[in-house]
């Protein structure tokens, strides 16, 4: 059985009405790299050559999106995040080795017995998993930097005419698209570590891959493929990381109607619509305070995340600003973290604003 929630779970995020926070603050100063001329910004710079990082990828998609998002870390620190996971699982559910299961932002596990019976327990599960990941982002001591590319296919120009083809060509670009937002490491030793890709998407990534010279100073290194039944291992551990990110950030990018993710986002479109309740009864306005609690705890997700984007960073190899996210539709958009920072900005600061990024209106 999953962690049961407590009330002294929700306190810890209910916030100090007289106390600003840094996530409330939005940057929108740019980052210059060296050799970038005619902007005015913060002074930054390339990482060292003999910087080693690691880019750890997982993939969500369906009929009409691609997502492909990471992590990119210092490869001497990737390590640190094992305790940390650990100690997470092993809190989420007690009653299960970590090392015998793969935790996954969808609420499925490999090696572990189903969780849920019924939509209520299915509810409940889903909540306590984010609850607790809230918290567990909050005191997240690994340091990472999120990258991504996402792709409407709907919207995708293809150049090749085959079917198999165009698969293929789909997946090489949007990691070629990936590998751009990489610029402040052009200069280091990266290698890619994702689970076991296969077909089209193999095929495409080892183009993009051997392409990826072309787009940075040296060729992008690919690990071996993490095998399923590593639950354990560093390049597990990130991955899961890695699952539990993607997993919420994509849902927020082309979110299924009003579910951004798992219903939490109730409180905050009752209160833009107006819908909000007013009343004495003491189970109502408890359960208030439950949707109040659970919109700051999606808050808190986003806020993690979008501190790890890179935004408006200028390099003298782009004509325009780039980022950290990248997004393809029928153009290729290299300042996408930018429009997805603000979006989350908004969402999560406004009572009033749109509730998710259009994505569909690129």
């Amino acid at each position: 059985m999953p962690y049961q929630l407590e009330e002294k779970d929700f306190d810890f995020f209910m916030p100090d009405a007289n106390q600003v926070l840094a996530e409330q603050v939005l940057m929108l100063a740019h980052n210059i790299l060296p050799g970038s001329k005619g902007w005015s910004g913060f002074q930054t710079q390339y990482f060292h050559p003999d910087n080693e990082v690691t880019l750890y990828l997982d993939e969500r998609e369906n009929d009409t999106h691609l997502f492909i998002g990471g992590c990119l870390v210092a490869s001497n620190e990737a390590k640190d995040i094992l305790p940390e996971l650990a100690d997470f699982k092993s809190r989420f559910r007690p009653e299960n080795d970590p090392m015998t299961w793969f935790l996954k932002g969808s609420g499925m596990h490999v090696g572990v017995d189903a969780d849920v019976e019924d939509e209520e327990n299915a509810r409940q599960d889903a909540l306590s998993r984010w609850v607790l990941w809230a918290r567990f982002l909050a005191n997240f001591g690994c340091y990472y930097r999120f990258h991504s590319v996402s792709v409407n296919k709907q919207k995708f120009v293809h150049s090749e005419t085959a079917k198999k083809k165009k698969n293929v060509e789909r997946y090489r670009r949007a990691y070629e698209s990936l590998f751009k937002t990489l610029e402040q490491n052009r200069y280091s030793k990266i290698t890619v570590v994702t689970d076991n890709v296969e077909g089209a998407q193999l095929a495409g990534l080892q183009q993009a891959i051997d392409n990826s010279d072309n787009i940075l100073e040296r060729k992008i290194t690919l690990s071996p493929p993490v095998p399923k039944e590593d639950f354990t291992s560093i390049e597990s551990s990130w991955l899961q990381f890695v699952d539990m990110q993607i997993y919420a950030l994509s849902r927020f990018i082309f979110p299924s109607g009003e579910n951004v993710l798992m219903k939490f986002e109730k409180y905050p479109y009752d209160s833009a619509k107006g819908d909000g309740e007013v009343s004495k009864d003491p189970v109502i306005i408890n359960q208030r305070r439950f949707e109040v609690a659970r919109y700051f705890i999606l808050k808190d997700i986003f806020h993690h995340i979008r501190r790890h984007f890179v935004v408006r960073l200028v390099s003298p190899h782009y004509e325009n600003s780039i980022s950290s996210m990248a997004c393809i539709t029928d153009k290729e958009i290299l300042h996408f973290a930018d429009l997805v920072d603000k979006s989350i900005h908004g969402f999560c600061n406004r009572q009033f604003s749109e509730i998710t990024f259009d994505f569909e209106a690129l």
